[in-house]
């Protein structure tokens, strides 16, 4: 049985905000189910869900997701796209050369200032930049460089022209006007949407056909998530 309340509630890692926002305004004009989404890292949205939070969908790395799976939180789940890690810059300027491990190296001790989502928060982005840091032995020369957000807004200082580059999702990139994104290499995460198994809502699976359906995947696009 459906439970009471006509908000429908969206947990989502904060790298899927620009096409999720999108989406759920577009769900709401066609259906009028009211929607809410609430955004926090991946590691914080399996907390979350684990700790009993009220959702009736959600959407994280599809690796969160098969972990929630078998412990029963999820009845179903889709693909939901990918996104990749990046350095963030300028449009108008040239984009770094990061195309092997020595270049990349040059171009990160080269910048003068770098920013990402701060690592307490649990976010993919600043834990794959935190191990590449390490891997390429460059933490003690590029700690001090670093100017730390929160998570998911590691490319804001980069449009706000605080900081040289920033480490952030493609997602999160495209969705401020002026930059640019170059993918780290293998760097590439992939995301599902599932509905949960102890909080049904009437409108989840009408919410998952309009998300998995053209106008979904159009947006998706849009926002720099490549669709499944």
């Amino acid at each position: 049985m459906a439970e009471d309340g006509k908000i429908l509630i969206v947990l989502s890692t904060g790298a899927y905000q620009a096409a999720l926002d999108e989406i759920l305004a577009g769900f709401t004009r066609e259906t009028g189910t009211i929607c809410q989404a609430v955004y926090d890292s991946a590691a914080s949205v399996a907390a979350r869900i684990e700790a009993g939070a009220r959702f009736h969908l959600a959407i994280s790395t599809a690796a969160a997701m098969a972990a929630l799976a078998q412990k029963n939180f999820l009845a179903a789940r889709w693909p939901a796209g990918g996104n990749a890690v990046c350095l963030a810059h300028a449009a108008d300027s040239p984009p770094p050369d990061i195309s092997t491990p020595e270049k990349l190296r040059a171009a990160l001790l080269a910048a003068s200032s770098i920013a990402m989502s701060d690592p307490k928060h649990g976010g993919g982005s600043s834990k794959y930049f935190t191990d590449l840091m390490a891997t390429l032995d460059i933490v003690a020369a590029i700690t001090p460089k670093l100017l730390l957000t929160p998570g998911g807004q590691g490319a804001v200082p980069v449009a706000e022209k605080t900081a040289k580059i920033g480490i952030a999702q493609t997602s999160e990139i495209a969705m401020l006007p002026g930059l640019a994104a170059t993918p780290f290499p293998g760097s590439a995460v992939t995301y599902e949407l599932g509905i949960s198994a102890h909080h049904p809502h009437p409108a989840s699976p009408a919410l998952a056909a309009f998300f998995a359906g053209p106008a979904g995947a159009k947006i998706r696009r849009h926002c720099g998530l490549e669709t499944q």
